[in-house]
């Protein structure tokens, strides 16, 4: 009896399922880190997105630079450029290019330079400081002279000695796919109750825009969000996910139930997400879904069947006895059936490729 009852089956059914699971997606690009992300992405109610480099293809150009009187606008792009030479973002990406193809250099002397949320904060020889960053975090400190609004979309303001000195805006596409799959997750979100969202650090109007362009597909627009602010939005919804790119989407990567980084994330949100989607695009993400629910539905198949057999197996020994021969087949029997019902996504995953 205790042979045939052998736990085995359910020691075996859900690390299989999770296993075998876990390697198809990573021969279709996709690495699932641990059986916890895979669940959260399964049952999730939220999927919130980033923006930039996120829906879009995160590789910014310089669209027009506004400057204060006295000013011109190469010693307005030089200031940004210097201030953000040491950081990892789209705007310093795009500004370092700009400074690339007109050979700028970097001046010998290395000054502090202070990268904060909402921009960055340069010490400059004489004492005064260099303030490059986000509209209201000038405002909050106590910068004058900043233009009327409303302003440009994408747009980074430089101030030095609390003076504001002009503005460069940025535009950026979208991906090719993301249109796609929204319309994918929404078509699912109908029937499984499930919201998207999206969660951005920039201004109000440039996410708007982003918003009409697609359609509207998102049922909450959260924008000028610092990285502490979207973890906080996250972290009041129990299944979410957040699909991000940048440094400063880790912190809520970290947060969220599933945490998912595109392709051509940076390292630290590689690091702290629990889904990396490596080749195929933003695509992979709504068959990266519906693979998770096949994932779990096994999973719970599995743990359900193994535990039953092992009661009823119990139970009907108990009463009528077997022989050492038969009680080894019955156990056998369980594990096999396991299994094979877990090789089922093996096959799936074959007939089911995801796009891209």
């Amino acid at each position: 009896m205790l042979v045939s009852a052998c736990p085995c089956a359910v020691g075996v059914s859900v690390p299989l399922a999770y296993a075998i699971a876990a390697r198809r997606a990573a021969a279709n690009g996709i690495l699932w880190r641990d059986p916890a992300s895979i669940e959260g992405l399964a049952s999730a109610r939220v999927i919130a997105f980033d923006k930039t480099g996120t829906l879009t293809n995160g590789t910014l150009e310089i669209d027009q630079v506004s400057v204060a009187e006295g000013q011109t606008q190469e010693q307005v792009l030089r200031w940004a450029w210097e201030a953000e030479s040491g950081v990892i973002h789209p705007v310093a990406e795009a500004l370092r290019r700009h400074a690339v193809n007109r050979h700028w250099t970097l001046a010998a002397a290395t000054v502090p330079v202070q990268r904060l949320s909402w921009g960055v904060r340069m010490q400059l020889p004489d004492g005064q400081w260099r303030l490059v960053g986000a509209r209201p975090w000038l405002e909050q400190e106590g910068v004058t002279g900043l233009p009327p609004l409303p302003e440009r979309t994408g747009s980074v303001h430089v101030a030095q000695g609390g003076l504001w000195q002009g503005s460069v805006s940025f535009k950026d596409v979208l991906r090719t796919d993301t249109g796609a799959v929204l319309a994918s997750l929404s078509a699912q979100g109908k029937k499984q109750k499930l919201s998207l969202w999206l969660i951005t650090g920039d201004s109000a109007q440039a996410a708007h825009e982003l918003d009409t362009a697609l359609n509207h597909p998102f049922a909450r627009v959260l924008s000028a969000c610092s990285p502490e602010d979207k973890a906080t939005a996250i972290a009041g919804v129990a299944q979410s996910v957040f699909v991000g790119d940048g440094v400063n989407d880790a912190l809520v990567l970290a947060r969220a139930a599933c945490g998912i980084a595109v392709p051509g994330a940076s390292q630290v949100a590689v690091g702290a997400a629990g889904m990396v989607i490596a080749e195929g695009g933003l695509a992979q993400l709504a068959w990266a879904r519906r693979y998770a629910r096949q994932t779990c539905n096994v999973v719970r198949q599995n743990l359900l069947f193994s535990i039953i057999y092992n009661a009823g197996m119990v139970i009907f020994l108990f009463f009528h006895g077997v022989t050492p021969f038969a009680a080894a087949l019955a156990m056998l029997a369980s594990s096999v059936s396991v299994m094979l019902n877990a090789s089922r996504l093996s096959w799936s995953s074959r007939s089911n490729q995801p796009a891209g």
